[in-house]
């Protein structure tokens, strides 16, 4: 299972929408958000788990603009090993979500 996240930067802070599962996340900063998003992912395993369910299950695909916006991005960003090793860890024994890229989106 692979998990993209398109970022964008607003008045407010920033957002991350994950494409796969459509659910969004926000945070002041862009540190932030890394660790917002690192909670969301959790939160949405251990509930799955929690209800006998699969994560993001129920959860549909983002809408296509923001596929697109995703797609036409340039500027792309690795998650890090900190994220990565955190969602691993929180799946155990489930099948644990592969953190693929993020993308910030060029949003006026």
């Amino acid at each position: 299972m692979e998990l993209n996240f398109l970022l964008i930067e607003g008045e407010h802070g920033w957002s991350a929408r994950c494409l796969e599962y459509d659910f969004v996340t926000q945070a002041e900063t862009l540190g932030d958000l890394a660790f917002e998003i690192q909670r969301t992912v959790v939160g949405h395993i251990a509930i799955g788990a929690e209800h006998g369910r699969r994560p993001f299950q129920g959860l549909k695909r983002a809408a296509d603009e923001h596929w697109e916006l995703f797609k036409r991005s340039p500027l792309k960003l690795q998650p890090t090993e900190v994220t990565v090793r955190a969602i691993s860890h929180a799946a155990r024994n489930l099948p644990a979500p592969e953190l693929k890229e993020l993308r910030v989106a060029a949003v006026s």
